[in-house]
């Protein structure tokens, strides 16, 4: 991940949490791909996140036309009110054209 993006997220005391990321990514192969992400917590009481990834790099042109979500529960690692880490896994949801 290049040093290039930032995170808003908060969450309230009873539960409540949502969640906008923007960041940009470079390939091995030094293709740049820009990532927004946001989520919230659902009636579920779980944080689902939904992504969408732009790029002119011709071999991830692909990942332009699809929208990406986690389809389970999410940890967000929020302690004491503070989002410590995430870690999300995101799965392709459908064509995004």
């Amino acid at each position: 991940m290049l040093a290039i993006g930032a995170e808003w997220a908060a969450s309230n005391d009873v539960g409540y949490f949502v969640s906008d990321s923007r960041y940009q990514l470079e390939t091995l192969d030094r293709g740049e791909i820009y990532v927004n992400a946001h989520g919230n917590t659902a009636l579920d009481g779980l944080v689902h996140i939904h992504a969408k990834f732009e790029t002119i790099a011709p071999k991830y042109l692909w990942l332009n036309d699809t929208c990406y979500r986690n389809p389970a529960a999410h940890e967000t690692g929020i302690h004491g009110g503070h989002v410590a880490g995430s870690i999300i896994q995101l799965y392709s949801m459908m064509n995004c054209i």
